[in-house]
């Protein structure tokens, strides 16, 4: 008698066991669905794609003469140096407050000064392998440095427009791809 109700208080705890496993593993799974849900909705409403660095890449990887590649450095720069301007120019709009203002103000002054303050350390690490025969010391001029540093630049003004883009309604910012596009194919087709 002892045994079969041993064994009945088993089967009963094991059934209690199996189906609150069942449960559990139906509300992960549900719990795994808004998980789901929740990321892809905030990568949505956080992760901007940027359209214009891939058409930039592609061109950079399809230039042949070294004339076409620096021109497409100086474009990269100077397209995101305009985008910098006009973001800028409508955060600034935005800020109503004085502390606001200062923080912009803060902010714009910083960039102006961080890319002189960094220059030393990318031009370091540019010219670290660089050697010729003939000049044993580190040259930054006719190398192509300097168009380096403007792709260098450049992406610094990329980094600053991704970040304050999503502060911005989606009627008030566009990327130029247009723009770019036709830029790319006068550099590309002019060689």
């Amino acid at each position: 008698m002892k045994v079969k109700l041993l064994i009945i208080v088993n089967l009963i705890l094991l059934s209690i066991i199996i189906f609150m496993g069942v449960h559990i593993y139906e509300d992960n799974q549900k719990m795994n669905g808004e998980l789901e849900k929740m990321n892809t909705a905030d990568q949505a409403d956080h992760c901007l794609e940027n359209p214009i660095d891939p058409q930039f890449a592609q061109a950079l990887s399809n230039a042949h003469v070294m004339i076409q590649y620096r021109q497409i450095q100086q474009l990269y720069y100077d397209t995101w140096i305009a985008q910098y301007n006009d973001i800028m120019k409508k955060i600034r709009k935005k800020c109503i407050y004085d502390e606001d203002i200062a923080d912009y103000n803060l902010f714009i002054n910083e960039m102006e000064k961080g890319f002189d303050k960094l220059q030393p350390c990318i031009l370091n690490e540019i010219l670290d392998n660089y050697q010729i025969s003939e000049s044993p010391q580190k040259d930054s001029w006719g190398n192509g440095t300097q168009e380096i540093l403007l792709l260098y630049r450049g992406t610094m003004y990329r980094n600053a427009c991704m970040f304050f883009i999503p502060f911005l309604e989606k009627s008030e910012y566009t990327f130029p791809v247009k723009e770019v596009e036709e830029s790319l194919s006068k550099i590309t087709k002019g060689i």
